[in-house]
């Protein structure tokens, strides 16, 4: 009770900005109707130990040295002459509610004292220094990083090409069922092991969305795969390193350094009292960091340096990758197999193109590709058409077009137009297919590999009905070789076009900087507005420390049968009561005088003053 109140007179001192910083760092919630509930709720221990976690040992000793003075009488004395010394310090763990001008706070001292019996003593002061050059295992990353950052952002654009046709399913815990994870391992030539890695990332910059359980592939995923190579992989980069855990900001203030020898030096000096979770998290990110590239041994690449600079150099980070990675070839070569060999990096836009004309055999620098009847057909469904096909083929070839591949688009030539399918788009998700001649309907109507479409003849013989969406028809159709084409065709390419429009150095800085991590930046945002609306509500009464609301204080002594000094005023002069609440009512306090024996009845609106004193029993 003491604390408490001691607790609720400081937060009353407060201005609406202080409250909302204590609110957010104290990670609490819920409706907070006055002072002395928030006392209240920062004084439990859960919240205490929470919050204790994240302090520095800096803050930690000072924090420590509140509560060492064996007498009483001097307490205030002693903790003046800490706060003296570190007055900064002091300020910080004040702003925390985790003491008061008067000293720390018993509650506080004790969950303290819990934590460094559970996890050892304190480092020695003298650890404040920072790392010593020798703890660094690497002075430079290793020179392949700019292929293995390649690689990574290479197979992140493979993860989108999948998830735009295939859904990526996920459990109930927000993670991808076993059955998306294989399939998508299959697609991306990735081992199990980096496809959560992968899927986060994406997450990260909002090319990828949570959605009805599934992941949902967003406009930013179109924007981000034509960028550059090197630039995809510093917008990756960013948001990976916005996600930085908050502990580990501060100590990455000079870049360069060895990120492991970083982390064992937080979670063991710095802020020697860290939680399991916070640990795994520091571990993760670091994980996430060696795998694309961010940091080669531990240590962080020259390009991810620019970006962990204050603020961050994201042009800075964009040329120096561009030095480092790979330069882009000029085209690919059309072999009489029906393969395509990519020597090297191939723009962005050329490798989008032949995702949707070829199947990916052996991803990497160095790329192959397979045409075939099925995957052309396949991109017929995609939007494109013949005539572009060809045309794209001659304007990326080094070489001519070899024999089979002119063989294959002549006869898809021949056949492509005769079959189209095209959605009603009503309630029922019919759809009409369109045929050449009456010839090919009813070729279409007698096929029995088709007798699931339970395609019926409309008035036009040369349309056809059937109940089932267009993807639906168009996957059966496909499957029974028929050259069936989107009759939305030419909106779908012009749409594709716009996707791939330039954009200037600028715009794209913009771009990167706005992606964060989507569901962070929500929860942070949310908790905000909460935190700004309550402090408003909180410092109403108090107007940034006029006083504190005393009611409440009363109710609390009532249910706890605490003893107060209540300061009682009549308008001329003013009187000390000891008294013990019994209920707070109508305006008036009912109480026992423990003096007297004998029931008291206070106005409330009298009363100018409370402070608890420790009953003398217990």
């Amino acid at each position: 009770m003491l604390s408490t109140v001691r607790l609720a007179q400081t937060l009353a001192g407060f201005d609406r900005a202080a409250l909302q910083h204590l609110l957010i760092e104290r990670d609490l919630d819920g409706e907070i109707p006055h002072l002395t509930e928030l006392a209240i709720r920062l004084l439990n221990e859960a919240n205490i130990t929470r919050v204790l976690r994240r302090l520095t040992l800096l803050e930690l000793t000072v924090l420590r040295g509140l509560g060492r003075e064996e007498d009483a009488t001097q307490s205030a004395e002693a903790s003046h002459g800490i706060a003296a010394d570190s007055p900064e310090t002091f300020a910080q763990l004040k702003a925390l509610g985790l003491c008061t001008d008067e000293g720390t706070l018993p509650e506080v001292q004790e969950a303290l004292a819990g934590l460094i019996e559970t996890h050892g003593a304190l480092p020695a002061p003298r650890d404040f220094l920072a790392l010593d050059e020798s703890e660094y295992a690497e002075t430079e990353p290793a020179s392949d990083w700019p292929q293995r950052a390649f690689l990574e952002a290479q197979r992140a654009v493979l993860t989108l090409q999948f998830a735009r046709e295939t859904p990526l399913k996920l459990t109930r815990a927000r993670t991808m069922t076993k059955v998306s994870e294989r399939a998508l391992c299959e697609a991306t030539f990735a081992p199990e092991s980096s496809v959560a890695f992968t899927t986060a990332a994406l997450t990260f910059i909002g090319a990828l969305r949570p959605e009805a359980q599934q992941l949902i592939v967003t406009e930013n995923a179109g924007v981000w795969a034509t960028l550059p190579h090197p630039t995809r992989w510093v917008a990756l980069a960013s948001a990976i390193l916005k996600s930085m855990p908050q502990l580990l900001r501060a100590a990455l203030s000079v870049p360069g350094r060895n990120l492991s020898a970083i982390i064992e030096h937080t979670t063991t000096v710095t802020y020697p009292l860290m939680g399991q979770p916070e640990r795994e998290a520091l571990s993760l990110f670091a994980e996430r960091c060696e795998h694309f590239a961010i940091t080669s041994n531990g240590v962080f690449t020259p390009a991810a340096e620019r970006l962990l600079a204050e603020p961050a150099d994201i042009s800075g980070a964009i040329r120096l990758a561009h030095e480092h990675f790979p330069a882009t070839v000029a085209g690919v070569y059309l072999q009489p197999d029906l393969s395509v060999i990519a020597p090297g990096p191939l723009d962005p836009r050329q490798g989008l193109a032949l995702l949707q004309l070829a199947d990916l055999t052996a991803p990497g620098l160095a790329t192959t590709f397979m045409l075939s009847e099925r995957s052309l057909t396949a991109a017929l469904e995609r939007g494109w058409s013949v005539p572009e096909m060809r045309d794209f083929f001659a304007e990326t070839a080094l070489t001519p077009l070899p024999q089979p591949l002119e063989y294959l688009l002549k006869d898809l030539a021949e056949r492509h137009g005769t079959l189209e399918v095209e959605p009603l788009n009503n309630t029922d998700g019919a759809t009409i297919v369109r045929v050449r001649d009456e010839r090919l309907a009813r070729e279409l109507l007698a096929d029995s590999r088709l007798q699931l479409l339970s395609l019926t003849a409309t008035e036009k013989p040369t349309e056809l009905f059937t109940r089932f969406s267009q993807p639906h028809v168009m996957a059966l159709l496909l499957d029974a070789r028929y050259p069936a084409s989107n009759a939305n065709r030419s909106r779908a390419r012009s749409d594709d076009a716009a996707a791939h429009a330039d954009r200037d150095e600028a715009e794209t800085v913009r771009f990167i900087e706005q992606i964060a991590p989507a569901h962070r930046h929500d929860e942070t945002q949310t908790q905000r507005e909460w935190a700004e609306q309550q402090a408003a509500q909180l410092t109403e009464g108090t107007q940034g420390g006029a006083g504190l609301d005393i009611v409440p204080v009363l109710e609390l002594a009532a249910r706890t049968g605490e003893t107060m000094r209540i300061t009682v005023s009549d308008g001329k002069r003013e009187h000390l009561l000891d008294l013990q609440p019994v209920s707070v009512s109508q305006g008036r306090l009912r109480a026992i005088d423990p003096k007297a024996q004998l029931e008291r009845t206070v106005s409330v609106r009298a009363i100018t003053a409370v402070e608890p004193i420790h009953n003398t029993e217990g």
